[in-house]
């Protein structure tokens, strides 16, 4: 992701944390909410502030009612 390269190292590796929570496919959608509302919990503002930037809520994003980690196995 390109705006990461401009931030502080404190962002970036927060951006890192959140990319991998949201690419992780072996957990449902209500386990990522929680791991990146554990993971903001302890954020300063600045640093939340940026991530947002980075991150805006995605309302729409399509991810089905089947967990995850069942989405890319494919019929026989």
């Amino acid at each position: 992701m390109k705006k990461i390269q401009n931030l502080s190292s404190e962002v970036k590796s927060i951006a890192t944390q959140v990319m991998a929570i949201r690419d992780d496919l072996d957990i449902t959608r209500a386990q990522e909410k929680e791991k990146l509302q554990q993971l903001r919990a302890g954020l300063p503002k600045e640093v939340l502030k940026e991530i947002k930037k980075l991150f805006p809520a995605e309302k729409h994003r399509q991810r089905g009612k089947v967990s995850r980690k069942h989405q890319h196995k494919q019929s026989p």
